[in-house]
């Protein structure tokens, strides 16, 4: 799919199906005007970002600019030159796209996504800048910002059940956590809007001096990683909500499989998990687990608190640990570039000192890997039933396969973390 079918797809659906709004790269003329003017860069066929075309120049630059401290270097130099040119007013891209409507019919553009968060948040005009997704689990993204190009949110929204879903869990956990505890902050909400039937939360803006965490160093502690999950009560594994939630996963989706070999993937994941509720003793359980707990998803302020962001797949009732297993999963498969090469051994030894933190012992540890693997198998053949195939996630079956064995092998090692 081209970038300009990706967004309709994710969030101009509206546009593309109703009578007087398109999505275009005409300019404006007698019948049609302007609401949206996006800059495609680097270019129509090859767009990643897409930058606001606005009457003022810091709009633009503003966009281009905010949360430098967020993105790579060589990320931010790009996004620097591009920040100059938007000051000179020089063009940023040889295209633009626009989402327009009748001039005779303009209040159709009330049911646009943008215009709808902008009513939402009664700021008066606001402007996005849109990362173009194409991934499995894909969805639009709006980094907002207001006339004079300051940060005044950021909007996620959904276009089919999955992602709707995803949004509808972060509006609920943000929620839940309003803005977090003293040590580790989350953004709170600043509208849940409905859009054309799906789900959009708009949250604010992150301090304008939060720094990424660095995927060697400035890791969250134990206390940092515990305070908006903590430990809540110990239970054998089968008696979480979540242990139970993730079976019944796993067997909806192999029943609902056309494929040989995702079916017995998923049999195979839940046979692990079987084995792991039928476990004896009991193990710390969280409130909740974050989901996707990495770098990338993290940052600190200039004081140095921890500020923790899409939570998406968050889940209550939780085995405790399973977030810092997934941050150390995360920091290696980025290092060695496949999940093949990673070793779930010094993962687990990594993590270990969060896991006894939380009340689990050195010899429950790989049960923290297990389910984690079983979890990883969960939600990848989820997004290749959404994808019609294995071809968009971000691995595949042989090497889920060998990461169930793997797990299932540290089971049964005298000491699993040692190398």
């Amino acid at each position: 799919m081209s970038p300009i079918d990706l967004l309709c797809e994710q969030l101009w659906g509206v546009a593309v199906s109703h009578p007087d709004l398109r999505v275009t790269r005409q300019a404006a003329d007698d019948e049609w005007q302007d609401l949206e003017r996006y800059w495609l860069v680097p270019s129509a066929t090859r767009a990643r970002l897409l930058l606001p075309v606005a009457a003022g120049r810091a709009v633009t630059a503003g966009a281009c600019l905010n949360y430098r401290g967020l993105r790579p270097r060589h990320v931010n130099l790009a996004r620097a030159a591009l920040g100059a040119a938007a000051r000179a007013g020089a063009p940023l891209s040889p295209h633009t796209v626009a989402v327009q409507a009748r001039r005779s019919r303009a209040s159709a553009a009330a049911r646009l996504p943008l215009a709808s968060v902008g009513a939402a948040l009664g700021a008066g005009e606001v402007f996005a800048s849109l990362g173009v997704r194409s991934g499995a689990n894909r969805k639009a993204t709006l980094s907002l910002v207001d006339s004079t190009g300051d940060a005044v949110g950021y909007a996620k929204v959904g276009w089919n059940e999955l992602t709707d879903g995803f949004v509808t869990t972060e509006s609920r956990v943000l929620h839940a956590l309003d803005g977090g505890a003293s040590q580790v902050r989350t953004p709170r909400v600043l509208a849940d809007v409905a859009v054309d039937g799906h789900a959009v939360v708009v949250t604010e803006p992150l301090p304008d001096d939060v720094r990424a965490v660095a995927a060697t160093t400035q890791w969250p502690t134990a206390q940092e990683m515990y305070a908006l999950t903590p430990v809540h009560r110990r239970a054998r594994l089968g008696d979480t909500g979540h242990a139970r939630a993730l079976g019944r996963r796993l067997a909806e989706r192999r029943a609902g499989s056309p494929d040989r070999r995702t079916t017995d993937l998923l049999g195979r994941a839940e046979q692990l998990l079987s084995e792991l509720c039928s476990l004896p003793g009991h193990l710390p359980v969280a409130t909740r687990w974050h989901g996707d707990l990495t770098p990338w998803n993290a940052a600190r302020d200039g004081s140095g608190r921890l500020w923790i962001w899409d939570w998406e797949t968050a889940e209550d009732d939780v085995l405790a640990g399973l977030d810092a297993f997934h941050w150390m999963f995360s920091v290696e498969r980025l290092r060695v570039g496949s999940m093949t090469g990673i070793e779930l051994h010094a993962c687990l030894g990594r993590a270990l000192p969060h896991l006894v933190a939380a009340g689990t012992s050195r010899s429950q540890a790989p049960v923290v890997a297990a389910v984690y693997s079983v979890v990883v198998v969960e939600r990848a053949a989820t997004l290749a039933a959404l994808a019609g195939g294995w071809d968009r996630v971000w691995c595949g079956v042989d090497e889920l396969e060998t990461l169930l064995a793997r797990a299932r092998a540290l089971l049964d090692r005298p000491d699993p973390v040692s190398g």
